[in-house]
């Protein structure tokens, strides 16, 4: 087979998988990316609007921005705001000064009436760097933070010790960092964490769906493709095998990477062992090359497609 049909067909499954992983939050085989970093705010003071969390950037650092005018429009500060300006030896404003920084600033005024404490978010960005990598961003390289405390003008009315996130590796499979927990009359810091629901309940339910759809999917397509018989076993086989090793690999080391990357290197490698393995059967050499590898673009591909809009639109 020529090498421009190679060229193209890889073309065309890199550019669907990079569209499907921008334009969806998950893809119809891969959980959905990691979540806001919440932080709960307990015994507050009563002129505090807004909390935000301060990073180690600065003047070289790629992320840096010098102040962040979408974030001073949305939350109504101006940039002589105190928290614009602030530098803590070295630690200034994630909201403010890390470049399209997604943050959830002000403190829910009926949910500190109601629960006593306030709740803000941080990292899920949707600008430069996408869902779920400026936490990731944050894990891996602004681990070390403070927590401030402002009032309604963006001035300062506290600032944390420092404290430091857990580095990923240290987490399981099934317990993650949720969040933080801030007690301002006290001033600690205590890391939170939670059991990954979406692990329990996709062990024991979704993922088994999402695989029995995948699998069906790419048999209907083979039989429209003219294939009967062994070849439709061998196509179930062989879909319940490479299912199941990408989601073993996903939850036991690939969750770790940006979800993107995980995703594409995963579906990537579905694809190029399907196509191997069905080229290489001797149920298949009736078929030829050009064929199966048509085959297996359009089957995985759709089901690919219809799996983001059944379980993920």
């Amino acid at each position: 087979m020529g090498r421009q049909v190679w060229k193209k067909a890889l073309i065309s499954v890199l550019s669907m998988l990079v569209l499907l992983g921008v334009s969806s939050p998950a893809l119809a085989n891969g959980p959905p990316p990691p979540p806001w970093l919440n932080v709960e705010l307990r015994n507050l003071p009563e002129n505090a609007v807004f909390a935000d969390i301060l990073i180690e950037i600065g003047e070289g650092d790629p992320n840096f921005i010098h102040v962040n005018e979408g974030n001073l429009a949305r939350f109504g500060l101006y940039a002589q705001a105190e928290i614009v300006g602030l530098n803590v030896d070295g630690f200034m404003s994630f909201t403010f000064h890390y470049r399209d920084a997604a943050a959830e600033i002000y403190i829910d005024e009926h949910r500190v009436r109601l629960a006593g404490r306030g709740r803000v978010a941080f990292g899920r960005g949707e600008g430069h760097r996408g869902f779920g990598e400026q936490l990731a961003d944050l894990r891996r390289n602004y681990r070390d933070m403070k927590i401030v405390l402002l009032d309604y003008a963006g001035n300062v009315i506290s600032v944390s010790d420092q404290f430091t996130l857990p580095e990923e590796r240290q987490e399981g499979m099934l317990v993650n960092l949720h969040g933080l927990d801030y007690d301002h009359q006290t001033g600690e810091v205590r890391l939170r964490a939670h059991v990954n629901s979406f692990v329990l309940f996709g062990a024991f339910l979704l993922v088994p769906v999402i695989m029995l759809f995948s699998i069906g999917i790419e048999i209907v397509v083979g039989r429209l493709f003219g294939f009967s018989g062994k070849k439709l076993l061998l196509i179930l086989c062989v879909n319940a095998g490479t299912q199941a090793a990408m989601w073993l690999a996903y939850f036991g080391f690939m969750a770790r990477l940006p979800h993107l990357v995980a995703i594409i290197i995963l579906e990537m490698c579905i694809y190029v062992t399907e196509f191997v393995v069905y080229r290489k059967s001797s149920i298949m050499a009736d078929e030829s090359t050009r064929k199966i590898l048509l085959y297996t673009i359009i089957a995985n591909t759709l089901s690919l497609i219809l799996g983001v809009i059944v379980f993920w639109g």
